[in-house]
């Protein structure tokens, strides 16, 4: 009897023991899925973060056209409030001309399963009728549903943004080819070569170089060689605070030094990102009380004459 009641305390002890053990894989595979949906709901926050404050106007369509989701750059660009775009059907925003071309689209999309775009016209929320380009790409919901994410493409502030740029370009060109100073506009990006790009008449002059020579030279390539020497920690400083004021000479083609005054300014074209060119302007001013001094009470300053 004695024999018997120590086999089951046994076989009792062993079993607490395996429960024990159970109960601790439990608890750690318990702790994991808290983890795992803990990781989940902090990406899902993450992209629906991302989703929303993105630039580009972004809306979700399911197969039936109808706006699942937008985000603020779409919902700016529409004009309208969330709750009069959720649930309703995208073609609203649209002529009654695009609605074809753009069911055509969502089911090519869908279909597919492939990138696809069209061209439509929707009035936006400045009441301005704007030609849109929707680039749709495939995707699926929590439920697994199909969903087409697509981008508001806004060509009409686009080719707006061109012409402003195109029509500053042309007043810039013009103040600098009629600009008695000389003017320099050399490469600044990371990994350029740091050439001329632009110059403009009054630097031809002043080194007494064609333009399509000079356009073969940098910055380094016509001042003195102390400057030479010294041009990295100016480039540096030119990169730090966006601006350069200095006095230094410049070499012209037949060996005479220039005293001049640099006036360098950094500018960005095409805003920031991967197709971003930043170019330096300097505007060189001759020290015309040590010029004077130099070659006589007679110099030509750019087409102009001092006496």
């Amino acid at each position: 009897m004695k024999h018997t009641d120590s086999f089951e305390d046994a076989t009792r002890s062993d079993l607490v023991q395996e429960l024990h053990v159970h109960q601790s894989e439990l608890e750690a595979q318990n702790q994991e899925l808290r983890d795992a949906q803990e990781y989940t709901t902090r990406s899902l926050e993450r992209f629906e973060n991302l989703f929303q404050d993105a630039p580009i106007p972004y809306v979700s369509l399911n197969a039936e056209g109808v706006v699942l989701d937008a985000n603020r750059a779409a919902l700016e660009l529409l004009g309208r409030e969330r709750q009069r775009i959720l649930k309703h059907p995208f073609v609203l925003v649209l002529g009654p001309e695009f609605h074809a071309p753009f069911f055509r689209y969502l089911r090519t999309v869908l279909s597919t399963r492939e990138e696809h775009r069209v061209s439509v016209q929707m009035t936006g929320g400045d009441g301005e009728l704007r030609e849109v380009v929707l680039v749709g790409t495939p995707s699926r919901s929590v439920d697994g549903s199909h969903q087409c994410l697509t981008a508001l493409l806004d060509m009409t502030t686009v080719r707006r943004y061109h012409a402003e740029l195109d029509e500053t370009r042309e007043r810039f060109t013009g103040l600098m080819q009629h600009t008695a100073d000389a003017v320099y506009v050399s490469e600044f990006s990371v990994g350029g070569t740091g050439q001329f790009v632009d110059v403009n008449p009054g630097a031809c002059e002043m080194l007494g170089y064609t333009r399509e020579e000079l356009l073969q030279r940098g910055p380094a390539d016509i001042v003195s060689k102390t400057t030479a020497a010294e041009m990295p920690a100016l480039i540096q400083r030119l990169r730090d605070e966006g601006h350069l004021l200095i006095e230094t000479e410049h070499v012209a083609r037949d060996g005479v030094a220039l005293p001049v005054e640099v006036h360098a300014t950094v500018v960005t074209l095409g805003g920031a990102g991967t197709c971003s060119r930043s170019l330096a302007i300097s505007l060189i001013v001759v020290l015309l009380s040590v010029a004077l001094n130099t070659f006589g009470m007679s110099w030509t300053r750019f087409g102009g004459q001092i006496r």
